[in-house]
């Protein structure tokens, strides 16, 4: 006999969906983290160089933009000055 297919049960792709919108969350926090923990470095009084400014703004407006609903990319490297 053949392989029966199983028509797809509507809680398995409502919890499909669960995890999808869990790990999603998950990025979005992560990516707000990042942002956050650079907020510092744009702050007028803030003692960098000019082109250290304009690499993290560059890396800020990158995570930004950042599709966190691809679950397979990765976030942008952050300048190699940020401890």
């Amino acid at each position: 006999m053949g392989d029966i297919l199983k028509e797809p049960d509507v809680a398995d792709d409502e919890f499909k969906v669960l995890i999808d919108n869990s790990v999603k969350n998950t990025r979005k926090e992560e990516r707000n983290k990042l942002l956050s923990e650079t907020d510092k470095y744009v702050l007028p009084d803030f003692n960098i160089t000019t082109e250290q400014l304009d690499e993290i703004k560059i890396y800020r407006q990158n995570l930004r933009e950042f599709n966190y609903n691809d679950l397979f990319l990765n976030f942008p490297d952050a300048p190699s000055f940020i401890n």
